[in-house]
């Protein structure tokens, strides 16, 4: 009879649970948060003013799709990405940086941009703006102020 021994030389597999356990516990926030402030021309925080856009003072005024979470699901990139973090020596911030910016960035190519995502302004609103049709697009003040953080590192950045 045979006796066969097995050896491992790495730990792997081990490397592989932990760094699942850990990205369990992590977590990427995108939008606006409220230590960013008052908007300078509007004079009211961010987050109420991107509300406000979305659903009016109470009634929805226009159907927005800014969902991080619409911008983050089935895409090929974050697969790959999340493969790479999983089998790499990259670490769990470095992951989170990535998909956060991202995600920042897919949000803030939105604004200005008529689309399945973000309606048309009314005609209204053009007029207003000579002519231009670029929703929520102002000053670009509410756009630039997009950001994100993650669960490692709470400090808000944007790009």
């Amino acid at each position: 009879m045979t006796r066969t021994k097995v050896v491992r030389k790495t730990k792997n597999i081990e490397r592989l649970i932990e760094k699942i356990k850990k990205l369990k516990l992590a977590n990427v926030q995108s939008g606006y948060f409220i230590e960013q402030g008052i908007h300078t021309t509007i004079d009211m925080p961010y987050t109420t003013l991107m509300q406000t856009h979305e659903f009016g003072f109470g009634v929805p005024q226009r159907h927005l799709r800014l969902s991080t979470l619409d911008i983050v699901s089935n895409s090929k990139v974050n697969r790959k990405e999340l493969k790479s973090f999983l089998y790499s020596g990259e670490s769990l911030e470095d992951y989170l940086n990535k998909t956060g910016s991202r995600i920042t960035n897919t949000a803030k190519s939105l604004f200005g941009v008529v689309s399945s995502r973000v309606p048309s302004n009314a005609p209204m609103t053009i007029a207003l703006k000579q002519g231009r049709d670029e929703p929520l697009v102002d000053s670009g003040e509410l756009r630039d102020k997009w950001s994100f953080r993650t669960s490692s590192n709470l400090s808000i950045r944007g790009l």
